[in-house]
């Protein structure tokens, strides 16, 4: 891409990178994580390859159907929170990539984005409203392949 001094960087995200959920720690590190080598990727672009060509976009979707909130559905719908498509992300990012614009997208609340710069005891307040939605961790609710030798481990322990 760069040296071509073309194309289209798109980072997928979600909202979780801005508002963090009780039982979901580890996903909403890599978010989060995510969400500060985007931007960092946006600057070594344009400072350290001179390639402000190269369009840089990361969406942040809200709750989206996938097997990750198929275990947590009912706490989200106890919370009145909408479940996207992953169809309708599919197409905003599409939408964006052929706009050739760098930018983000955001699936939620735009005051999202501003959370971590209220003051704590306001951040908490706004967790908290959430905290039963994730009903266990959010780690299991995508099964992971047993590694080799697992079940012997297993037999012996």
């Amino acid at each position: 891409m760069i040296a071509k001094r073309k194309g289209h960087i798109m980072s997928t995200s979600s909202m979780s990178a801005w508002v963090t959920l009780a039982g979901a720690a580890e996903y909403a590190a890599t978010k989060a994580g995510l969400t500060a080598l985007h931007e960092t990727l946006v600057q070594e672009l344009k400072h350290r390859y001179k390639c402000p060509q190269i369009k840089t976009s990361i969406v942040y979707p809200n709750w989206t159907r996938t097997r990750l909130t198929t275990a947590i559905e009912k706490g989200i719908q106890h919370a009145k929170q909408p479940i996207m498509e992953p169809v309708d992300v599919a197409e905003a990012m599409v939408k964006q990539i052929v706009a050739a614009k760098s930018g983000q997208i955001l699936f939620g609340p735009s005051i999202a984005t501003a959370v971590r710069a209220f003051p704590i005891w306001l951040q908490e307040i706004i967790r908290d409203g959430m905290g039963q939605v994730v009903t266990g961790n959010a780690t299991t609710a995508v099964p992971l392949a047993p590694r080799a030798g697992a079940e012997d481990a297993k037999d012996t322990a």
